[in-house]
């Protein structure tokens, strides 16, 4: 009985990890978001890309144009993610890597930031 009571008392050390993992969480939560945001983000700018180049899809590319274009695309989206973030080289990188990622390695990753499985 003496523990369970000992157990339902809060202390400042119990009150501030119960805070860092309420902050946590909400990070994680912020950060899949800002995973979906740079997917857009990528989306958008290959969209420019193909326009620039004179294309309208991607399909009219070959395998070594598209290679190109998925390379300037995402360089391009990087910049884009640095410029407004105010993120490094390597975070952006990592940013929107993980956006260009195979659906269920994003997923993974999302669900293991967030608790969705």
């Amino acid at each position: 009985m003496a523990t369970a009571a000992m157990e339902q008392r809060a202390t400042p050390e119990s009150a501030a990890l119960d805070a860092l993992g309420t902050i946590a969480a909400a990070r994680a939560g912020l950060d899949a978001r800002l995973v979906e945001a740079a997917r857009l983000v990528v989306a958008v700018t290959g969209a420019a890309v193909l326009a620039q180049k004179g294309f309208t899809s991607v399909e009219e590319l070959t395998q070594g144009q598209r290679a190109k274009w998925r390379t300037e695309t995402k360089r391009a989206a990087c910049a884009e993610v640095e410029l407004k973030l105010g993120m490094g080289v390597t975070e952006a990188r990592h940013l929107v890597a993980l956006a260009c990622a195979p659906a269920g390695v994003r997923s993974a990753v999302l669900g293991a930031w967030t608790g969705e499985r």
